[in-house]
């Protein structure tokens, strides 16, 4: 029984299969009596659609015909690519806004070898302290009063007959000086102003300490600051009297001649400092002669009196 329903599927599908491909004549030779013979096949038009054929046919079928078609199993085919797993693409409206750059101005060549502009500059001394001062009237702070005449200023002279001796002063700088990386170059102008007690021998120093380590601004026995405050490396460029002295410099020490006259000197001192903070006034001996440091005569030989003293910075040349 499941034979013969076996055979009649093969009929049909095989009419089928005639009609789709357009053969005339099918027969079954040694088919079973039982089996109709297509003598004349029919007309292509008389014969359902091919898609109706096969809508036609049960699933067994159909898989039957794929069989002997060789037709690959959807199952077994390759899978195309699905589109919508492709990746996206971004949106350039997505792209954030880049902003615009500003032109940069051109930055003009500036040679090495030229140091920025430099003027002279008057500097203001402050805090006035000495080892020791004459009093009354004759206080270091006499020195700095801008007064250049009147006969005062800093003079050292004890209160006993006798020499006087070796003494210092310091003053801070009120502002430290102007930035100058070739080095600063000093100018000092001291005024004697009476004749017969002008300074004749003395040294000047440089520091770049901070102004706590020195200059309290106590006349007497005030803290002129420790050796090693005064260390600035200097040299002295250029020494100049009024009046006929005579003056030079020795190993950083300035003496002048020892006539009665008054005068003004000028002391240039070069430094490889940039910047500086304050100044020291060594009053020395005069050697060989046993008396100094001022040419002064009478119960106090060697005193002087310094009416006034003034510096001005500027770059070194």
């Amino acid at each position: 029984m499941g034979e013969r329903r076996g055979m009649r599927s093969a009929a049909r599908w095989g009419v089928g299969l005639a009609a789709m491909l357009g053969c005339v004549e099918l027969r079954y030779p040694g088919a079973p009596s039982d089996r109709p013979v297509v003598v004349d096949a029919p007309d292509a038009s008389d014969l359902p659609v091919a898609t109706d054929t096969m809508a036609a046919m049960d699933a067994r079928d159909a898989e039957v015909l794929r069989d002997v078609m060789d037709v690959p199993d959807a199952a077994n085919a390759m899978d195309a690519p699905d589109a919508r797993d492709a990746p996206d693409v971004p949106d350039v409206r997505d792209a954030p806004d880049v902003p615009d750059v500003p032109d940069v101005p051109d930055v003009p060549d500036v040679p090495v070898d030229v140091a920025p502009v430099f003027n002279p500059t008057v500097v203001t001394l402050q805090s006035d302290t000495a080892t020791f001062s004459q009093t009354p009237n004759y206080e270091v702070t006499w020195a700095t009063d801008s007064n250049r005449g009147g006969g005062q200023g800093w003079a050292i002279a004890p209160v006993a007959s006798g020499p006087v001796g070796e003494e210092s002063a310091a003053w801070e700088f009120a502002t430290t000086t102007p930035f100058s990386p070739v080095g600063t170059r000093v100018e000092v102008a001291m005024v004697s102003n009476v004749a017969n007690y002008r300074l004749v021998c003395f040294r000047l120093r440089l520091t770049t300490a901070s102004r706590e380590q020195f200059a309290d601004g106590i006349v007497s026995r005030g803290n002129v600051g420790a050796a090693s405050v005064w260390t600035t490396p200097l040299s002295v460029a250029s020494v100049a009297a009024t009046n006929g002295v005579l003056i030079a410099a020795d190993a950083g020490v300035v003496r002048a001649s020892t006539e009665i006259a008054t005068s003004t000197y000028t002391v240039i001192l070069d430094t490889p400092a940039s910047q500086l903070t304050g100044i020291r006034l060594d009053t020395l001996y005069l050697t060989p002669a046993p008396t100094g440091p001022g040419n002064g005569t009478g119960t106090n030989p060697g005193n002087f009196i310094l009416g006034d003293i003034r510096v001005t910075v500027s770059r070194h040349p």
